[in-house]
């Protein structure tokens, strides 16, 4: 598997190793966000052996690359290309970054910018794909930015309220990059 390592100012972002397990479990998952879970639909709480469970596995499998976002040594976020078929070249993406203090400063974008490069350049992908919730619309706007496009969408209802999980692709050779 391939190791790469982006680097801007303060902020580092590299491949998750087994040596990070205890730190971003304390830092991000031991007190799950409520933002977090609302956003991405994780669960409220983790154990720290599910976490490490999750990151073990993350790491042996050959269909995903699973990036920490961090900033001055404190893991911030992370940057995830997941369900790689070389065989269609395409993968999923996901990106969340965990600590308030650090969002809507440009790290999402800037991440998201270096993992679709990585996908299309280092990993020969044609097209990534994602999905986001409706109401998350700074988010949305970050990934049409980039070029992303809407494929489709389905209408979820949580709690009487209705919202989208709007599918949305890039593609290596639409010219969007």
């Amino acid at each position: 598997m391939l190791d790469r390592i982006w680097i801007k100012d303060t902020l580092v972002m590299r491949k998750i190793k087994h040596d990070d397990i205890d730190i971003y479990y304390e830092q991000n998952f031991k007190d799950v966000d409520p933002y977090l879970v609302k956003f991405t639909r994780c669960k409220e709480h983790f154990t720290k052996s599910e976490i490490t469970n999750f990151i073990n596995n993350n790491i042996k499998d050959d269909t995903r690359y699973d990036f920490i976002i961090l900033s001055n040594n404190i893991i911030i976020g992370e940057s995830v290309l997941c369900e790689i078929d070389h065989k269609h070249k395409s993968a999923h993406f996901r990106i969340a970054i965990f600590n308030k203090n650090y969002r809507g400063l440009g790290i999402g974008k800037w991440a998201t910018n270096n993992i679709i490069d990585f996908g299309f350049n280092d990993l020969n992908l044609n097209q990534i794909s994602l999905e986001v919730f409706s109401f998350n619309t700074i988010a949305k706007h970050m990934y049409k930015s980039i070029g992303f496009i809407e494929e489709h969408s389905e209408e979820c209802c949580e709690d009487n309220n209705k919202f989208y999980t709007i599918s949305m692709t890039i593609y290596k050779n639409k010219g969007t990059r």
